[in-house]
C-alpha cells in the first residue's frame, strides 16, 4: 500500500531540497522517501516554495531576494542541463614569510553548542568598476553561521584582518578563551595579529596547509557570496559595492535559512527563545 504523505510534509521537503544545500538524493535519503517522489513534489510545489529574486540594485528589491543562484545553478546543471557561470580568475597574492603556525584545535568538529565560542575567518577578493581588486575579510559564529563582522579594503593585509576581529569583538563583546580558526595565511601568522589576539584573549586555530575541508563553513560562506551577491551585480562604484556588501551580509543574517539552523536564519536561530 502506497504511503500518504500531508502537504505540509512535502512542502517542508520541497523547501529542504530548494535551500541549495544538498543534493536530491540526500534530501531523499533524510526524509526516507523516493528520488522519483521527490521530484514530482518539486514540480508540484516548486513555486510556492521557491525564494522571490532579482536582478535590480535598489536596496528595496535587493533585500526582497530569497532564491540563491547557488540553487538555480543547481536546477539549471542537473535537471536541464544548462550550462553553469564561468568562475572569474583569482588574482595573484604575494607570499610573505609565515611567522607564528598554530595547531588545528578545531580539527572539523563544526557542531558549537553556544554562541561566541567558535569564530572562523578568510578573506576573498572582488573586482572593483576601475579593474582593481578589493577585498572582503569576514569573520563568523560557528554557532549558528552568522557573519558577526565583514569588511572591504583595498588591500589583503594585516590591518584588514585586525579591523575585522576588532569589529567582531567590539559587537559581540565575547570572553576570553574564544576560539578564531583560519587558514595559515601571513595575516593570521604575523606577529602583529598574532599578538593583538593574545592581547585580546583569542587563541587562534588554523587550517592544515592546502585542506580547505578544515574550514569547510567559511569556504561555504564566499561560496554563497559569490554566487548570491558578486557574480549577480554590476557595480558602478566603490561605495557602491561596499553599500551592497553590508545590504547582502543583513540579507545573509536576517532573511536567508540556513540549513544548519533547521532551516532558520543566523540571527532567528542565534536569539530564538
Amino acid at each position: 500500500m502506497a504511503t500518504r504523505y500531508n502537504e505540509n510534509f512535502k512542502i517542508e521537503v520541497v523547501k529542504a531540497y530548494m535551500a541549495g544545500d544538498r543534493s536530491i538524493s540526500e534530501i531523499a535519503a533524510d526524509y526516507n522517501i523516493a528520488k522519483s517522489t521527490l521530484t514530482g513534489w518539486v514540480k508540484k510545489h516548486g513555486e510556492e516554495c521557491q525564494y522571490k529574486t532579482t536582478t535590480k540594485t535598489s536596496q528595496e528589491e535587493f533585500e526582497s531576494a530569497y532564491l540563491s543562484t547557488t540553487t538555480i545553478h543547481k536546477y539549471m546543471n542537473k535537471d536541464l542541463n544548462l550550462s553553469a557561470i564561468v568562475m572569474r580568475k583569482k588574482p595573484g597574492y604575494k607570499s610573505c614569510k609565515k611567522h607564528k603556525i598554530f595547531d588545528n584545535l578545531l580539527k572539523q568538529k563544526f557542531n558549537v553548542d553556544e554562541k561566541n565560542k567558535i569564530w572562523y575567518t578568510d578573506f576573498t577578493y572582488m573586482r572593483q568598476p576601475n579593474g582593481k581588486f578589493r577585498y572582503n575579510c569576514t569573520i563568523m559564529d560557528l554557532f549558528d553561521r552568522s557573519a558577526i563582522a565583514s569588511v572591504n579594503s583595498d588591500y589583503i593585509n594585516i590591518e584588514l584582518a585586525i579591523e575585522t576581529l576588532t569589529e567582531a569583538l567590539k559587537k559581540e563583546k565575547p570572553n576570553n578563551g574564544i576560539l578564531l580558526h583560519s587558514d595559515q595565511g601571513v595575516q593570521y601568522t604575523s606577529w602583529e595579529f598574532v599578538n593583538f589576539c593574545k592581547d585580546n584573549g583569542v587563541i587562534q586555530s588554523m587550517s592544515k596547509a592546502g585542506c580547505p575541508y578544515d574550514n569547510a563553513p567559511m569556504e561555504r560562506f564566499y561560496n554563497t557570496f559569490k554566487n548570491c551577491f558578486y557574480y549577480r551585480y554590476t557595480f558602478e562604484s566603490v561605495e557602491q559595492l561596499d553599500e551592497m556588501t553590508k545590504q547582502y551580509i543583513n540579507w545573509y543574517n536576517y532573511v536567508r535559512p540556513h540549513s544548519t539552523n533547521n532551516y532558520m536564519t543566523p540571527m532567528e536561530f542565534r536569539y530564538r527563545a
